[in-house]
């Protein structure tokens, strides 16, 4: 076996065999393999195992591939792959190199700040096609996941914090709530979002909100100044 052929193999057991969910980060797992394998060899690093990855290894792969100019895609396939990799062979301390591919985003769920990981729709809703291509930042720590501004310039910049299953479904309980009465002329988007948070004590925004109470609190607000905004009119 020659070593483009024991790396691709290694890299394709350890991954299949130990990678929860791996068979969803990518899209034609094994082509993205070989594609990393080939990389590696053309810089000339052969004799390689999966276990003796080095940060020279990730900075030469994204390094060739940004001069090239290859996909979003592809890239962002190779970078997911290349993410689990390290953190299968127990080498974390190779994540300064991804920097880039990772932010601190406060997670809702483990209630904390957390290292959240750029993905994509392909993993967070495998069997949407319409979302594949979409940016997400995900908690690995519990599976769950914000998503992004990706119709601004600054596509990948989170729209929140990272929710709670639960937590999401309250904040679409709560834009049922409060969008009509913008959208149906009521009041301005700006100035209700104003008087909830001069009333709440922070700066607004629904993807801010952090836990149940905090949604329970925000929903009663808004439904006080609703019934305010029809008997009173807004000034």
């Amino acid at each position: 076996m020659g070593k483009k052929q024991k790396l691709r193999y290694s890299l394709k057991r350890m991954l299949s065999y130990n990678g929860a969910g791996f068979s969803n980060l990518v899209r034609d797992k094994d082509r993205i393999i070989d594609f990393i394998v080939d990389t590696l060899l053309e810089g000339g690093y052969r004799g390689m195992s999966p276990y003796s990855i080095k940060p020279k290894h990730i900075k030469y792969m994204t390094t060739k591939w940004r001069e090239e100019k290859i996909g979003e895609s592809q890239f962002s396939d190779a970078m997911r792959l290349v993410y689990w990799w390290v953190v299968l062979v127990g080498k974390t301390n190779i994540l300064v190199e991804y920097k880039q591919y990772c932010l601190t985003i406060y997670c809702c769920k483990c209630e904390i700040d957390v290292e959240a990981r750029l993905t994509n729709g392909r993993e967070i809703y495998p069997h949407s096609k319409g979302v594949s291509n979409l940016p997400f930042w995900i908690c690995d720590g519990c599976s769950n996941y914000v998503g992004c501004h990706h119709k601004t310039k600054t596509r990948i910049k989170p729209l929140g914090h990272i929710p709670s299953k639960e937590l999401r479904n309250a904040r679409k309980h709560i834009h049922i709530l409060l969008d009509p009465i913008w959208k149906d002329g009521l009041v301005s988007r700006s100035q209700i979002y104003a008087d909830l948070s001069k009333e709440l004590g922070w700066s607004f925004h629904i993807a801010l909100i952090r836990s149940i109470e905090e949604a329970r609190n925000v929903y009663r607000v808004i439904r006080t100044m609703k019934h305010k905004y029809i008997t009173k009119g807004v000034p």
